[in-house]
């Protein structure tokens, strides 16, 4: 039946966004809060890749949509009121419920982002609420801030799969549930996750020469989007008061190995 009510409110939100009857909240709306990195361009949109990434705030009324345009095989952990509530892919931008039948007074979203870059990037469009309703700030911030650079570890890579031998799906990755996620929970700590399965700070996994070709951890680390080296990420914007590193395993996974000189100098 839940899956049912969540139909009819998504044509019920399609329909009442047609005759202008809700509210389209724009993600540059300042109740809004976001975890990770984040690129803001000029026309409004929300652009983020790295793992663990999240959209924060809380709202009122008994329903609300989300837009998130992308890949459908870029997946988001959506929480209402701290409650896992159901996992979410991104569309061509269209409506998605998220919310639905609760009670009257005030609630709260995240929408966290279970997938790494190699899968795709999302773009938030922002929210969609009832007529009324109103969107307001997160009213927990966090105490402390944790940065962890790492490789699939750190991703959640196949963290909910069978065994460690089945093949990669998206739907098998999660990094609400890696070891970062949890110790930024138990710790109250907000968080911000760099990391990209395979790679290392010289060489990757498996690659047929000592140094890839390929861009390592520590020039991925300038970013703001894992995907592209067009937009430079402002270390000044948030300063993580710990850092753990947890990188090295690929490049000395298989054979040849990177020169210990050139591996301790990068």
């Amino acid at each position: 039946m839940r899956n049912i009510s969540g139909f009819f409110l998504l044509i019920s939100l399609l329909i009442s966004c047609s005759d202008g009857q809700v509210r389209e909240i724009k993600p540059d709306n300042r109740a809004i809060s976001y975890t990770g990195r984040f690129y803001f361009p000029d026309d409004g949109r929300a652009v983020s890749d790295w793992p663990g990434t999240s959209i924060r705030c809380r709202f009122t009324g008994k329903s609300l949509g989300i837009r998130i345009k992308g890949s459908s095989e870029v997946q988001f952990n959506v929480f209402i009121d701290d409650l896992p509530v159901k996992v979410v892919s991104c569309n061509n931008g269209d409506i998605i419920s998220v919310a639905e039948n609760l009670n009257k007074g005030k609630h709260s979203i995240q929408i966290f982002k279970r997938t790494e870059s190699f899968v795709g990037r999302a773009e938030f469009l922002g929210f969609v609420t009832e007529p009324g309703a109103k969107i307001l700030p997160w009213n927990k911030p966090p105490k402390r801030k944790i940065e962890f650079i790492g490789n699939s570890i750190t991703c959640g890579y196949g963290v909910e799969g069978a065994s460690r031998h089945e093949h990669f799906k998206p739907e098998t990755e999660n990094n609400y549930m890696t070891y970062a996620a949890i110790l930024s929970r138990r710790f109250d700590a907000d968080y911000s996750i760099i990391a990209h399965s395979g790679l290392g700070i010289v060489r990757h996994y498996g690659d047929s020469v000592k140094v890839s070709s390929d861009p390592q951890m520590p020039e991925r680390y300038k970013r703001t989007l894992d995907s592209s080296d067009s937009v430079r990420w402002d270390f000044t914007s948030w300063r993580p008061d710990i850092v753990m590193i947890n990188l090295g395993t690929n490049d000395f996974s298989t054979e040849p190995y990177p020169d210990k000189n050139v591996f301790n100098s990068t």
